[in-house]
Protein backbone atom coordinates (compact mmCIF):
# COMPACT_ATOMS: atom_id res chain seq x y z
CA UNK A 1 0.00 0.00 0.00
CA UNK A 2 2.78 2.34 0.29
CA UNK A 3 5.07 2.86 -2.82
CA UNK A 4 7.94 4.28 -1.71
CA UNK A 5 10.93 2.71 -1.95
CA UNK A 6 13.90 2.46 0.86
CA UNK A 7 13.50 3.70 4.52
CA UNK A 8 10.29 6.08 6.00
CA UNK A 9 10.12 7.45 8.95
CA UNK A 10 7.01 7.66 10.78
CA UNK A 11 6.99 9.80 13.97
CA UNK A 12 4.27 8.49 15.87
CA UNK A 13 2.16 10.45 18.60
CA UNK A 14 -0.90 9.07 20.83
CA UNK A 15 -3.95 11.23 22.14
CA UNK A 16 -6.38 9.72 24.48
CA UNK A 17 -9.58 11.55 23.81
CA UNK A 18 -12.18 12.46 26.64
CA UNK A 19 -15.98 12.94 25.77
CA UNK A 20 -18.01 15.07 27.50
CA UNK A 21 -19.85 11.71 29.14
CA UNK A 22 -16.64 11.02 31.09
CA UNK A 23 -15.99 14.54 31.66
CA UNK A 24 -18.90 14.97 33.83
CA UNK A 25 -17.77 12.44 35.95
CA UNK A 26 -14.72 14.19 36.48
CA UNK A 27 -16.17 17.38 36.88
CA UNK A 28 -18.93 16.04 39.49
CA UNK A 29 -15.70 14.70 41.17
CA UNK A 30 -13.87 17.16 41.68
CA UNK A 31 -16.83 19.77 42.31
CA UNK A 32 -19.63 18.10 44.24
CA UNK A 33 -19.80 18.24 47.44
CA UNK A 34 -21.85 14.59 47.65
CA UNK A 35 -20.52 12.54 44.58
CA UNK A 36 -22.97 9.76 43.44
CA UNK A 37 -21.63 6.43 44.51
CA UNK A 38 -21.17 6.01 40.10
CA UNK A 39 -19.35 8.78 39.75
CA UNK A 40 -16.51 7.25 42.38
CA UNK A 41 -17.41 3.99 40.71
CA UNK A 42 -15.95 5.85 37.00
CA UNK A 43 -13.42 7.53 38.20
CA UNK A 44 -11.86 4.80 40.17
CA UNK A 45 -12.41 2.33 37.43
CA UNK A 46 -10.03 5.80 35.47
CA UNK A 47 -7.25 5.33 37.29
CA UNK A 48 -7.24 1.19 38.02
CA UNK A 49 -7.34 0.48 33.92
CA UNK A 50 -5.17 3.41 32.91
CA UNK A 51 -1.56 4.31 33.33
CA UNK A 52 -1.20 7.82 35.49
CA UNK A 53 0.51 9.39 32.61
CA UNK A 54 -2.06 8.51 30.27
CA UNK A 55 -4.57 10.12 32.36
CA UNK A 56 -2.14 13.05 33.13
CA UNK A 57 -2.46 13.72 29.16
CA UNK A 58 -6.37 13.21 28.44
CA UNK A 59 -7.20 15.42 25.33
CA UNK A 60 -10.61 17.87 25.70
CA UNK A 61 -10.86 18.83 22.11
CA UNK A 62 -13.40 15.99 21.51
CA UNK A 63 -15.25 17.47 24.71
CA UNK A 64 -14.70 20.76 23.40
CA UNK A 65 -16.30 19.90 20.13
CA UNK A 66 -19.60 18.33 21.37
CA UNK A 67 -20.37 21.41 23.61
CA UNK A 68 -19.71 23.68 20.85
CA UNK A 69 -22.63 21.55 18.79
CA UNK A 70 -24.52 22.61 21.65
CA UNK A 71 -23.73 26.08 23.29
CA UNK A 72 -27.14 26.97 23.57
CA UNK A 73 -28.18 24.41 26.19
CA UNK A 74 -24.53 24.47 27.41
CA UNK A 75 -23.86 25.65 31.01
CA UNK A 76 -20.57 27.27 30.61
CA UNK A 77 -19.73 27.57 34.45
CA UNK A 78 -19.87 23.76 34.39
CA UNK A 79 -17.44 23.96 31.00
CA UNK A 80 -15.28 25.79 32.68
CA UNK A 81 -15.33 23.14 36.24
CA UNK A 82 -14.99 20.27 33.73
CA UNK A 83 -11.82 21.54 31.76
CA UNK A 84 -10.56 22.92 35.61
CA UNK A 85 -11.06 19.10 36.25
CA UNK A 86 -9.07 17.98 33.81
CA UNK A 87 -6.05 20.46 33.79
CA UNK A 88 -6.08 19.75 37.46
CA UNK A 89 -4.93 16.13 36.41
CA UNK A 90 -1.60 16.53 35.51
CA UNK A 91 -0.75 18.51 38.06
CA UNK A 92 -1.85 16.17 40.95
CA UNK A 93 -0.19 13.57 39.23
CA UNK A 94 -2.17 10.83 41.25
CA UNK A 95 -4.84 8.49 41.62
CA UNK A 96 -8.70 9.39 41.82
CA UNK A 97 -9.28 9.22 45.79
CA UNK A 98 -11.27 10.80 48.56
CA UNK A 99 -7.33 12.49 49.04
CA UNK A 100 -7.49 13.81 45.21
CA UNK A 101 -10.59 15.94 45.89
CA UNK A 102 -9.39 17.30 48.92
CA UNK A 103 -5.85 18.39 47.40
CA UNK A 104 -8.16 19.53 44.94
CA UNK A 105 -10.26 21.86 46.32
CA UNK A 106 -7.43 22.76 48.95
CA UNK A 107 -4.53 23.58 46.77
CA UNK A 108 -5.55 22.97 42.84
CA UNK A 109 -8.72 24.47 42.12
CA UNK A 110 -7.90 28.27 41.71
CA UNK A 111 -4.56 27.48 39.44
CA UNK A 112 -6.77 25.20 37.95
CA UNK A 113 -9.48 27.41 36.83
CA UNK A 114 -7.10 30.25 35.80
CA UNK A 115 -5.44 27.96 33.66
CA UNK A 116 -9.12 26.50 32.40
CA UNK A 117 -10.14 30.28 31.51
CA UNK A 118 -7.24 30.95 30.08
CA UNK A 119 -7.48 27.93 27.69
CA UNK A 120 -11.30 28.37 26.83
CA UNK A 121 -10.28 32.01 26.10
CA UNK A 122 -8.08 31.32 23.50
CA UNK A 123 -9.99 28.48 22.31
CA UNK A 124 -13.28 30.58 21.77
CA UNK A 125 -10.79 33.42 19.96
CA UNK A 126 -9.52 32.26 17.28
CA UNK A 127 -9.91 32.40 14.01
CA UNK A 128 -11.26 29.24 12.24
CA UNK A 129 -12.06 27.01 15.49
CA UNK A 130 -10.88 23.49 14.26
CA UNK A 131 -13.89 21.45 15.30
CA UNK A 132 -16.51 24.22 14.27
CA UNK A 133 -16.60 22.69 11.20
CA UNK A 134 -17.74 19.14 12.51
CA UNK A 135 -21.47 20.09 12.62
CA UNK A 136 -22.31 19.78 9.67
CA UNK A 137 -21.31 15.89 9.84
CA UNK A 138 -24.01 16.18 13.00
CA UNK A 139 -26.51 17.78 10.96
CA UNK A 140 -25.60 14.59 8.27
CA UNK A 141 -26.16 12.35 10.63
CA UNK A 142 -29.22 13.48 11.97
CA UNK A 143 -30.79 13.36 8.02
CA UNK A 144 -29.48 9.98 7.84
CA UNK A 145 -31.63 8.69 11.01
CA UNK A 146 -34.63 10.50 10.30
CA UNK A 147 -34.63 9.61 6.51
CA UNK A 148 -34.31 5.39 8.14
CA UNK A 149 -37.22 6.19 10.84
CA UNK A 150 -39.40 7.74 7.95
CA UNK A 151 -38.79 4.43 5.89
CA UNK A 152 -39.48 2.16 8.59
CA UNK A 153 -42.33 3.67 9.82
CA UNK A 154 -44.00 4.30 6.43
CA UNK A 155 -43.86 0.73 5.09
CA UNK A 156 -44.74 -2.25 5.34
CA UNK A 157 -42.24 -3.93 2.61
CA UNK A 158 -39.63 -6.12 3.89
CA UNK A 159 -36.40 -4.95 5.80
CA UNK A 160 -34.47 -5.86 2.49
CA UNK A 161 -36.66 -3.36 0.54
CA UNK A 162 -36.51 -0.64 3.09
CA UNK A 163 -32.60 -1.00 2.64
CA UNK A 164 -32.70 -0.61 -0.57
CA UNK A 165 -35.10 2.63 -0.15
CA UNK A 166 -32.89 3.97 1.68
CA UNK A 167 -29.69 3.22 -0.39
CA UNK A 168 -31.70 5.06 -2.63
CA UNK A 169 -32.20 7.99 -0.82
CA UNK A 170 -28.09 8.16 0.09
CA UNK A 171 -27.21 8.01 -3.45
CA UNK A 172 -29.81 10.11 -4.53
CA UNK A 173 -30.84 12.98 -1.93
CA UNK A 174 -27.80 12.71 0.65
CA UNK A 175 -25.00 12.18 -1.62
CA UNK A 176 -22.39 10.92 0.40
CA UNK A 177 -22.50 7.35 1.67
CA UNK A 178 -21.35 6.55 5.21
CA UNK A 179 -20.36 3.00 6.16
CA UNK A 180 -20.13 3.29 9.81
CA UNK A 181 -23.73 5.32 10.28
CA UNK A 182 -25.76 2.85 7.77
CA UNK A 183 -24.65 -0.25 10.02
CA UNK A 184 -26.63 1.38 12.62
CA UNK A 185 -29.13 1.74 9.83
CA UNK A 186 -29.30 -1.92 9.13
CA UNK A 187 -29.92 -2.57 13.19
CA UNK A 188 -32.97 -0.47 12.85
CA UNK A 189 -34.02 -1.26 9.67
CA UNK A 190 -33.52 -5.48 10.39
CA UNK A 191 -34.69 -4.63 13.82
CA UNK A 192 -32.21 -6.46 15.50
CA UNK A 193 -31.51 -4.42 18.21
CA UNK A 194 -28.16 -5.30 18.75
CA UNK A 195 -27.53 -1.28 19.54
CA UNK A 196 -28.53 1.00 22.39
CA UNK A 197 -28.91 3.32 19.74
CA UNK A 198 -31.57 0.99 18.03
CA UNK A 199 -33.69 0.47 21.42
CA UNK A 200 -33.80 4.17 21.92
CA UNK A 201 -35.29 5.22 18.73
CA UNK A 202 -37.92 2.59 18.88
CA UNK A 203 -39.32 4.60 21.41
CA UNK A 204 -39.06 7.44 19.34
CA UNK A 205 -43.38 8.07 19.28
CA UNK A 206 -43.75 7.42 22.92
CA UNK A 207 -41.17 10.39 23.52
CA UNK A 208 -42.54 14.23 24.08
CA UNK A 209 -39.41 15.39 21.77
CA UNK A 210 -38.61 12.77 18.98
CA UNK A 211 -36.20 15.29 17.04
CA UNK A 212 -34.04 16.36 20.43
CA UNK A 213 -33.67 12.21 20.86
CA UNK A 214 -33.02 11.95 17.22
CA UNK A 215 -29.84 15.08 17.34
CA UNK A 216 -28.58 12.95 21.05
CA UNK A 217 -28.36 9.81 18.92
CA UNK A 218 -26.67 11.63 15.72
CA UNK A 219 -24.40 13.32 18.54
CA UNK A 220 -23.53 9.70 19.59
CA UNK A 221 -22.94 8.88 15.74
CA UNK A 222 -20.63 12.08 15.65
CA UNK A 223 -18.38 11.24 18.21
CA UNK A 224 -17.35 7.89 16.47
CA UNK A 225 -16.55 10.08 13.35
CA UNK A 226 -14.46 11.96 15.12
CA UNK A 227 -11.45 9.33 16.08
CA UNK A 228 -11.59 9.00 12.03
CA UNK A 229 -11.28 12.71 11.58
CA UNK A 230 -8.72 13.46 14.64
CA UNK A 231 -6.24 11.13 12.59
CA UNK A 232 -3.83 13.45 10.34
CA UNK A 233 -0.15 13.44 8.52
CA UNK A 234 -0.32 17.24 9.13
CA UNK A 235 3.73 17.81 10.38
CA UNK A 236 3.75 19.87 13.63
CA UNK A 237 7.17 20.90 15.63
CA UNK A 238 7.50 17.84 17.08
CA UNK A 239 7.45 15.91 13.22
CA UNK A 240 4.34 14.24 14.31
CA UNK A 241 2.80 12.93 11.26
CA UNK A 242 0.47 10.31 12.77
CA UNK A 243 -1.91 11.20 15.54
CA UNK A 244 -3.70 7.77 16.55
CA UNK A 245 -6.79 8.81 18.33
CA UNK A 246 -8.06 6.35 21.31
CA UNK A 247 -11.09 7.50 23.54
CA UNK A 248 -12.11 7.35 26.87
CA UNK A 249 -16.12 6.91 27.15
CA UNK A 250 -18.33 5.73 29.70
CA UNK A 251 -21.33 5.85 26.99
CA UNK A 252 -22.45 2.68 26.16
CA UNK A 253 -23.99 4.13 22.95
CA UNK A 254 -20.91 4.67 22.07
CA UNK A 255 -19.09 1.65 22.93
CA UNK A 256 -21.82 -0.19 20.97
CA UNK A 257 -21.25 1.31 17.70
CA UNK A 258 -17.24 1.34 18.03
CA UNK A 259 -18.12 -2.16 18.68
CA UNK A 260 -20.06 -2.74 15.91
CA UNK A 261 -17.80 -1.21 13.00
CA UNK A 262 -14.81 -2.82 13.53
CA UNK A 263 -12.39 0.06 12.63
CA UNK A 264 -9.03 -1.84 12.38
CA UNK A 265 -6.62 0.54 10.99
CA UNK A 266 -6.95 4.06 9.28
CA UNK A 267 -4.85 4.77 6.13
CA UNK A 268 -3.38 8.03 5.60
CA UNK A 269 -2.09 10.14 2.24
CA UNK A 270 0.10 11.71 3.28
CA UNK A 271 0.56 14.33 0.75
CA UNK A 272 -3.14 15.57 1.13
CA UNK A 273 -3.48 14.47 5.27
CA UNK A 274 -6.90 12.41 4.13
CA UNK A 275 -7.95 9.23 5.72
CA UNK A 276 -9.50 6.43 4.99
CA UNK A 277 -11.37 4.17 7.73
CA UNK A 278 -9.89 0.52 7.15
CA UNK A 279 -13.18 -1.83 8.57
CA UNK A 280 -12.73 -5.22 10.26
CA UNK A 281 -15.30 -6.34 7.16
CA UNK A 282 -15.69 -4.92 3.59
CA UNK A 283 -18.77 -2.89 3.67
CA UNK A 284 -19.59 -3.38 0.29
CA UNK A 285 -19.90 -7.14 0.88
CA UNK A 286 -21.19 -6.98 3.99
CA UNK A 287 -24.39 -5.00 1.92
CA UNK A 288 -23.93 -7.61 -0.52
CA UNK A 289 -25.07 -10.54 1.90
CA UNK A 290 -27.52 -8.50 3.71
CA UNK A 291 -29.33 -7.86 0.53
CA UNK A 292 -28.71 -10.92 -1.22
CA UNK A 293 -27.83 -11.45 -5.08
CA UNK A 294 -31.19 -11.09 -6.48
CA UNK A 295 -31.38 -7.22 -5.02
CA UNK A 296 -27.76 -6.14 -5.93
CA UNK A 297 -28.60 -5.04 -9.72
CA UNK A 298 -30.57 -2.29 -8.77
CA UNK A 299 -27.30 -0.71 -6.47
CA UNK A 300 -24.47 -2.32 -7.85
CA UNK A 301 -23.58 1.39 -9.86
CA UNK A 302 -23.16 3.12 -6.42
CA UNK A 303 -19.89 1.42 -5.19
CA UNK A 304 -18.73 2.09 -8.49
CA UNK A 305 -16.28 4.55 -9.23
CA UNK A 306 -18.58 6.18 -11.43
CA UNK A 307 -21.08 6.47 -8.76
CA UNK A 308 -18.73 7.91 -6.54
CA UNK A 309 -18.02 10.60 -8.96
CA UNK A 310 -21.97 11.18 -9.46
CA UNK A 311 -22.25 11.77 -5.89
CA UNK A 312 -19.53 14.03 -5.51
CA UNK A 313 -20.87 16.35 -8.30
CA UNK A 314 -24.50 16.29 -6.86
CA UNK A 315 -23.39 17.08 -3.38
CA UNK A 316 -21.39 20.26 -4.98
CA UNK A 317 -24.14 21.34 -6.96
CA UNK A 318 -26.18 20.99 -3.48
CA UNK A 319 -24.00 23.30 -1.48
CA UNK A 320 -24.57 25.86 -4.65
Amino acid sequence: MIEIKGLTKHFISTAIYVDSNTASYIRSFAYEDQPSDRVFQVCRSVSENMLQDDVNNLNMALYLSEIENNLKETDLKKVRETVSALKSISMMNSPFNDSWRESFLKKYKTISERDADELLFDYYNKDGRPFGQFSAIVDLMELLLLKTKIIEYSSKRSSENKLLNLLSVIDKEINILMPKEMAVCVDILFYKNTLQITRKLNGLTNTSEPLQLIRNCAMDLFIVRMLDLLTNTINDGNNTQFHLAQILTCDVDVWDILNLTGLNAIAVHRESCKSLPVYSSDFTEWIFDTLGDKKLDSISRMFTPQGIVERKKASILTMR
